[in-house]
């Protein structure tokens, strides 16, 4: 992975930092969301996806994993240090926003997935 650095003046950091707050996201996560086009693997798209219907239909009082909210095209299945980061940034955005229906359930630890459950 490659690592950007911004030298920002005061004003523009707390700018981002406010927005990603708002959004309880990392500003990272908020730079990624708002200039890669098409960057789904966010917490942000994670969670309106778990709140589709189909989804709801499928998995209400049931586990799920993260792959379970992309289709195999979307989820990047070999690349580890992606999905693990994603998963990551995932799991404690649950833990710290406790997003509508969704709690953690188990793992994510010794490179296992984290398993969630809607509820």
């Amino acid at each position: 992975m490659n690592l950007v650095k911004l030298k920002l003046n005061d004003e523009h950091f707390s700018y981002l930092k406010k927005e990603a707050d708002d959004l309880c996201i990392t500003i990272q996560e908020y730079i990624k969301i708002k200039t890669i086009p098409g960057y789904i693997l966010n917490p942000i798209e994670a969670v309106k996806r778990a709140m589709e219907p189909d989804f709801q239909a499928k998995y209400k009082g049931k586990e799920f994993e993260l792959p379970d909210l992309y289709s195999d095209e979307e989820w990047p299945g070999d690349d580890r240090g992606i999905a693990g980061a994603f998963g990551k940034t995932f799991f404690n955005y649950v833990n710290n926003n406790k997003p509508k229906n969704i709690r953690y359930v188990r793992g994510g630890s010794d490179g296992k997935r984290a398993v969630y459950t809607l509820i």
